[in-house]
């Protein structure tokens, strides 16, 4: 396995792992709010979860198949 590749895989768990923490606080505190609140900040919340999980995986898909290829981007220059 290419060392960039790794190197990706490792920073989009990293940042998956924060975001999954962020949302436990979020969602044990929405529970605390009661019935009719609590649900709708949940759901809310859940929303937004799966949005953000989604595009660090889109992102980090899009960038190893960048890696693959050998194309050039902004981060090669750095």
């Amino acid at each position: 396995m290419n060392k960039q590749v790794l190197i990706t895989i490792i920073i989009s768990l990293i940042a998956g792992i924060f975001i999954m923490g962020y949302g436990f606080i979020y969602i044990t505190a929405s529970l605390s709010l009661g019935n009719g609140i609590g649900i709708v900040f949940l759901i809310i919340v859940a929303a937004a979860l799966a949005g953000l999980i989604y595009s660090i995986v889109h992102n980090m898909n899009e960038r190893i198949r960048e890696i693959k290829e050998e194309e050039s981007d902004d981060l090669s220059k750095y």
